[in-house]
């Protein structure tokens, strides 16, 4: 029996016909899912080192996806987009890597060790004010919301696990989704994504190297663990701290191509055309 995480919440909207990214997911009720993960085979220094650059491994635990016998998502609402830009293709597109598996549809999928990770998503230039973010568990219940004010203009947002979240348990699964709320009268034509994080145990070797590491040793160990979100997280932090250094804009152009956008090609082309590698992170400046 398959179940589509947050069935009975996106009921209510009445747009599962018409998802924003034609991104359908699906997740099977029991499952053996690896508690634990182990580094990738990343290249090694002269010195044993790991070489400079960001290379971030797929983590080698099965992915989440149950045989999609969902329709594909397609269409526009009869009424057309809430958000007149997502008439336009200008659409979120959620800082995760795509995945895809033979006869299933694309989905965004990363791992994390944090109890409560963050979550980065790139909002095109939008007539939305506000954007709501849900955490739901395997069973479909809602463990937290948050109601997020953004701007109109080109921007990375940072959605940050807030204390009120249950912290996430290992070897367990958990759906997210992003609604752009641009009518409360009738949420169907609000856009959303939607997509799977799962909280991983780092394996001995790798809690011992991180201990003794610096923040970018951190983000190059994460990523060749596969452990997406810790990744971009220690990779944000560090834009943060010198947005003008050229190589570590390098590296944080590379992590973000490694998400594979082109699996979906309107997102690929959006990512290309809006140059999302070389937008400033505003979170930054916001938090000085």
């Amino acid at each position: 029996m398959q179940e589509r995480i947050g069935l009975r919440w996106l009921g209510g909207l009445g747009c599962l016909g018409c998802l924003l990214l034609g991104v359908s997911v699906a997740v099977a009720e029991a499952r053996s899912v690896p508690t634990s993960v182990t580094p990738g085979t990343g290249r090694l220094s002269r010195d044993g080192g790991l070489q400079a650059g960001i290379h971030y491994q797929p983590p080698r635990s099965s992915y989440p996806f149950a045989d999609d016998r969902l329709p594909g998502g397609g269409g526009v609402p009869a009424g057309g987009y809430a958000c007149r830009e997502d008439d336009q293709g200008r659409q979120m597109i959620p800082l995760v890597p795509v995945i895809t598996r033979p006869k299933r549809s694309p989905g965004f999928f990363g791992v994390t060790v944090a109890q409560r990770p963050t979550l980065w998503i790139y909002l095109a230039q939008n007539t939305a004010r506000q954007l709501e973010f849900l955490l739901l568990d395997e069973a479909d219940n809602t463990l937290y919301q948050e109601r997020l004010t953004i701007a109109d203009n080109p921007q990375f947002l940072r959605i940050q696990l807030g204390k009120s979240s249950p912290p996430l348990e290992v070897g367990k699964t958990y759906n997210w989704l992003l609604v752009k709320v641009c009518d409360e009268e009738d949420p169907s034509r609000n856009p959303f994504v939607e997509g799977l994080i799962q909280r991983v145990e780092p394996g001995a070797t790798l809690t011992r190297q991180l201990k003794k590491a610096d923040l970018l040793t951190r983000a190059r160990l994460y990523a060749e663990a596969g452990i997406w979100f810790d990744a971009l997280a220690a990779m944000a932090e560090l834009r943060c701290q010198n947005p003008t250094n050229l190589s570590l804009a390098a590296d944080w152009s590379g992590l973000l191509k490694a998400m594979d956008l082109a699996q979906i090609p309107y997102l690929g082309k959006l990512a290309e055309d809006e140059k999302i590698d070389q937008v400033p992170l505003t979170y930054c400046t916001a938090k000085k």
